[in-house]
């Protein structure tokens, strides 16, 4: 196991593989352990204060949303949720377009959010180079200084328990839910995880994504990780989760619970 320091942001590098057995999806080692070791900065939090976390995504189903009720409670702002939410517990992306587009940065001085950049070794894309990142179909290095940590991933579909067998599902929101299992929480909350469009065919309650059409043809690719994602974590973990969407695409594999039950 290797674990390299570049620029202030912790790397999490790529094991050696091994044969894993069924049984490694049973909860019996401590999942945040490996999260502790990485030496997070002080102000990071290492463990759960709470047992329960909100995944918060961009779904149309939060347009009328008062994000102040998620004030006291852990977070996982995803993308530009991270606008919407005061003080999130962590913040995490794939989209490394998220911080060239960007322009209000307040949330990069904000001590009290762990920033997480997932790197999609498995798209082959990437690659290494004099210790950076490098996107070589947009021939470009990975500024990451906005992070507190990068995690490299080269898996998609299924669960990992640790940050060496991270999963990102090929989308933040599910990248969220994986942050969330390997943290430890035993019940996870999902907001705005919609996987859908509402009846006016909106896809975000905010803006700045550009064209829906990307997405939309996207749709069946994302939903497919989730499907095989959520009937793993069924199988193996006594961990619950719950779609806080009325609208969500996932509701047919978790209870719905409304956010007025759950608050």
């Amino acid at each position: 196991m290797k674990i390299s320091k570049h620029k202030k942001t912790i790397v999490v590098s790529k094991p050696k593989p091994r044969l894993r057995p069924k049984s490694s999806f049973k909860r019996n080692i401590d999942h945040r352990k490996p999260l502790q070791q990485l030496g997070l900065l002080q102000s990071s939090p290492v463990s759960p204060q709470k047992d329960a976390i909100f995944i918060v995504g961009g779904g149309s189903s939060l347009q009328d949303f008062k994000f102040n009720r998620l004030n006291n409670v852990d977070t996982i702002a995803v993308n530009k949720s991270i606008y919407s939410l005061k003080n999130p517990r962590f913040f995490i992306t794939m989209d490394y377009t998220f911080f060239t587009k960007t322009i209000d940065r307040k949330w990069v001085l904000n001590p009290l959010t762990t920033k997480i950049f997932i790197a999609n070794f498995a798209s082959g894309m990437l690659t290494y180079d004099d210790g950076k990142i490098v996107d070589k179909k947009c021939n470009i290095s990975y500024d990451l200084s906005y992070c507190n940590m990068m995690v490299s991933s080269y898996n998609s579909y299924g669960i990992g328990w640790n940050f060496h067998d991270f999963r990102h599902g090929n989308n933040s929101g599910y990248c969220a839910f994986q942050l969330a299992l390997i943290m430890g929480y035993k019940t996870i909350y999902l907001l705005g995880i919609d996987l859908d469009t509402n009846q006016e065919n909106k896809l975000y309650y905010h803006s700045g994504y550009g064209s829906d059409n990307f997405l939309e043809n996207n749709f069946p690719n994302y939903r497919r990780h989730w499907q095989v994602g959520l009937e793993k974590l069924k199988k193996y973990s006594n961990i619950k989760v719950f779609s806080c969407s009325p609208i969500s695409w996932l509701n047919k594999y978790i209870p719905y619970k409304s956010i007025d039950e759950v608050l």
